[in-house]
């Protein structure tokens, strides 16, 4: 099995852990992918109760470009990933 495929076969567990979660944490990941990109703003379209930690260097920049409409609930840490990041989120 190609890693596409492998890629295109975790859509449907992610679509549903996004439906039923109200926390998702984010590291390191840019969202680059319109096809994983669409999975999360289908998912804070219709799940209200989501909310999205971007943990990364570049977070601001990702939210602004990615995510302009769920702005006030994406919450940023752009410290990347290290110790006092991880401590920011206790």
């Amino acid at each position: 099995m190609h890693y596409e495929s492998l890629s295109i076969l975790s859509f449907p567990v992610l679509r549903g852990e996004l439906a039923s979660m109200d926390r998702c944490y984010v590291v390191g990941y840019s969202f680059r992918d319109d096809d994983i990109l669409g999975l999360f703003l289908d998912a804070l379209e219709l799940n209200t109760a989501l909310q999205i930690l971007v943990i990364d260097p570049e977070a601001q920049k990702i939210v602004n470009n990615r995510f302009e409409r769920f702005q006030a609930r994406i919450k940023l840490i752009d410290k990347g990933v290290s110790t006092h990041a991880a401590a920011s989120l206790g």
